[in-house]
């Protein structure tokens, strides 16, 4: 199936991977939903950018979702890196924020983009704009994750500057698990029972509410035929339920 294309690209900042792409909500079926804005994962890294889940995104707003996702500077040769990618989401977010008066805002990310919508909706909160956010298979704690031998737990270090031990203040700064979460609105980490390349240990952050779903592994959320893409769009539901009128 095609993707549909983005509606319109917000750019945010001076370098050619500073912007995000926004698909208009399915004006049938918006009512009122929140705005989603969505970080897209692969392990930091400059091999893997927004497209590998624009059906994603555009599914969410053939659903009457205003859609967004967010493109940033990772590790490698769009120099990204720790905390360089982080103040780019952050940035892009503020733009879209300005750009858009639609309220209130859902950030959703996966994997590694999961660990940056979570650390981007704790600095909004503080700045006394509460968000709810909603990790997909999310790495919460960079330092035992870069302890690990698979590809993209290898990709940690890279993208920290360092082994932990070298990097203790910078680890310190890029993990989730030891901040006070309950500053967010709403926090849902959903994570695959079979996911392989972020363990379910990942999920264990204090002070959010944990799903984990048997039979899913890492990629199914970006799959929207999947048991894990239902998932997403019931705790979807229940914000858009919950959201004051």
């Amino acid at each position: 199936q095609a993707v549909k294309p983005p509606a319109e690209t917000l750019v945010y900042g001076p370098d050619t991977e500073h912007f995000a792409l926004h698909w208009l909500p399915n004006a049938s079926q918006s009512g009122t939903k929140p705005e989603l804005i969505f970080i897209h994962g692969g392990c930091w890294l400059s091999e893997y950018d927004h497209t590998h889940a624009d059906s994603f995104v555009s599914d969410l707003a053939d659903r009457g979702f205003s859609s967004w996702s967010i493109e940033y500077r990772r590790s490698g040769i769009t120099g990204g890196g720790w905390p360089v990618t982080l103040e780019d989401v952050i940035s892009a977010i503020q733009a879209i924020r300005n750009h858009s008066d639609k309220a209130p805002v859902t950030l959703i990310g996966h994997s590694a983009g999961g660990h940056l919508a979570l650390l981007a909706g704790l600095h909004l909160a503080n700045a006394g704009y509460p968000v709810s956010v909603i990790g997909l298979g999310a790495i919460t704690d960079p330092r035992t994750y870069a302890l690990g031998d698979n590809s993209c737990q290898k990709a940690t270090p890279a993208f920290m500057g360092g082994m932990p031990e070298a990097q203790e203040n910078a680890y310190d700064e890029a993990s989730v698990v030891t901040k006070a979460i309950g500053a967010l609105a709403n926090v849902w980490l959903l994570h695959g029972a079979d996911d392989t390349i972020v363990p379910t240990s990942q999920a264990q952050v204090e002070g959010t509410q944990i799903e984990i779903i048997e039979g899913v592994g890492h990629f199914d959320w970006l799959h929207i035929d999947s048991r894990a893409h239902q998932a997403l769009l019931n705790r979807l539901n229940q914000i858009t339920a919950d959201a004051p009128l």
